[in-house]
């Protein structure tokens, strides 16, 4: 929920250098030309590998949708003899929050997700694995107090991702959230702290606003509602063929599953929890990407208190709160 993942980043990446017409037409005759030539078009190493797996896809006809799961998960795009070309990532079992317990809802039988959402100054929470998962991936958010300008005269509030382990892809990326007069949520897009090099592609350092934002919730929602929104963002992609600006669809359903009684957490044990599933996908070219099945935990007044990312290979699996604080007084389980 915080973020676009960096593996549908990536895909974006690959999918604008390899599906754009443009890039067809001039990739086909620089090739033709490096053969004839000699020429090497790319640094050596890891580019010229996978230009060189460029050349050997171009002359034999690969499908350009394994190309781009090779790119992506290291997957060869060379035929065998029983190809797959999934770029989605399959259904996981639910691995959180045990069966389905009867449903519960707060007095009145709606709730505002911005009471469950949090974007209040002097905020923060801490993040830890549980229930088996490593700690090598805990994380925490803090609201900025700066604030994001997203155009249209709205000012978006940033939440800062910071990992305990510097070095992780994650850390210190920011999404914009903006919350309307009327309620509704919206996910506007997110900072790249750091330019994402994938050999002979790149995307650089840049603030990623979309310009048509994703609707997560609003005020008067029920158990069962589903929330289905679209946005567009532009991804500036640099390859050795040059900067190109890519134009890509992301979208996202938001399903409010049920209440959970009782959630135990290594901050305690919260109560009345409200169960989210969440499903993101990207649309580059014709081609998806997807991540289904993300489950995030939410208390009332606190924000999220768990999730389960296990559908992301590139996030850990089931973390949850062990500290932090709303408007500036500590986070205690209830």
């Amino acid at each position: 929920m915080n973020r676009i993942s960096t593996s549908t980043l990536r895909a974006i990446a690959m999918a604008a250098l390899f599906l754009t017409p443009v890039v067809f037409s001039t990739l086909a005759p620089k090739i033709a030309s490096s053969r004839a030539e000699e020429k090497t078009l790319v640094p050596s190493g890891e580019a010229e590998v996978l230009y060189q797996f460029a050349i050997e896809w171009y002359s034999q006809g690969i499908d350009a949708a394994d190309l781009i799961e090779f790119l992506t998960n290291g997957l060869s795009p060379f035929p065998t003899p029983t190809p797959t070309s999934t770029l989605g990532v399959p259904t996981p079992t639910m691995t959180m929050g045990g069966p389905t317990p009867t449903p519960t809802e707060p007095a009145g039988n709606t709730f505002d997700f911005k009471d469950f959402f949090i974007l209040a100054q002097n905020s923060n929470w801490h993040y830890t694995g549980i229930r088996g998962t490593g700690t090598d991936d805990d994380f925490s958010w803090t609201v900025e107090s700066q604030m994001q300008d997203v155009g249209d005269g709205k000012m978006a509030t940033r939440i800062l991702t910071q990992t305990d382990d510097s070095s992780d892809e994650f850390n210190n990326h920011v999404d914009f959230w903006y919350a309307d007069p009327s309620g509704q949520i919206f996910y506007h897009g997110f900072f790249l702290p750091q330019e994402e090099d994938f050999g002979f592609a790149s995307i650089p350092s840049q603030n990623i606003v979309f310009a048509d934002p994703v609707l997560l919730g609003g005020d008067g929602m029920m158990v069962g509602d589903e929330v289905t929104d679209s946005g567009t963002g532009e991804v500036l992609v640099d390859s050795f063929l040059g900067s190109t600006v890519v134009t890509g669809l992301v979208t996202s359903t938001v399903q409010y599953t049920d209440f959970i009684p009782t959630f135990e957490t290594p901050l305690g044990t919260f109560t009345n929890v409200l169960r989210v599933r969440v499903d993101i996908s990207a649309e580059v070219s014709g081609e998806f990407f997807e991540i289904t099945n993300s489950t995030f935990f939410l208390k009332e007044g606190v924000g999220m208190i768990a999730q389960d990312q296990d559908p992301d290979p590139n996030d850990a699996q089931v973390q949850a709160i062990d500290m932090g604080q709303v408007g500036g007084v500590g986070i205690a389980a209830n």
